[in-house]
């Protein structure tokens, strides 16, 4: 198969768009869960179970994206649809409108965390807990370092 025809024809079939939907999706739930997830006090193996999960669902979108199209009858085997049928385009256009609306989500997560979230963090706002007994005991093998003073006046000019 010539790479230039293979290329047309994944473009044709938008895998290229389901793609690109589907990263910037994957990383805008990404992005969400390990906000959201800490907050509710999920183990860590929930995060990376999600990671896993999306990672492993990538291939197999690109191939359903290659084998079906959406069509207003519903889901059909592409080669059952006739070439003037088709709503590849339409679906292309509908697909770029959901990259931009997840992206601009992302971007909106993005700002949000960097402008209201990290400043409330690093100002302390959020509640601590009270300090425990056992945090006023003396550590035994606690060790404190004090500032040096010379008393010897240089003993070299002498």
């Amino acid at each position: 198969m010539n790479p230039r025809n293979f290329f047309a024809e994944l473009k044709r079939r938008n895998v290229v768009r389901m793609a690109g939907l589907y990263l910037v999706g994957a990383w805008l739930l990404t992005q969400v869960a390990s906000t959201v997830l800490p907050t509710f006090d999920v183990p860590g193996w929930a995060l990376r179970g999600l990671l896993i999960t999306l990672a492993l669902g990538f291939l197999p979108a690109l191939v359903f994206s290659w084998i079906f199209e959406l069509t207003p009858e519903g889901i059909k085997r592409d080669d059952e649809v006739a070439p003037e049928q088709s709503t590849g385009p339409q679906t292309g256009r509908r697909m770029d409108r959901m990259i931009i609306a997840v992206l601009a989500l992302a971007l909106g997560h993005y700002a949000y965390d960097k402008i209201v979230s990290t400043p409330r963090r690093q100002s302390g706002v959020t509640p601590e807990a009270p300090p425990s007994p056992k945090d006023d005991a003396l550590n035994p093998k606690a060790l404190a370092v004090l500032p040096l003073d010379n008393l010897i006046r240089d003993l070299h000019n002498t």
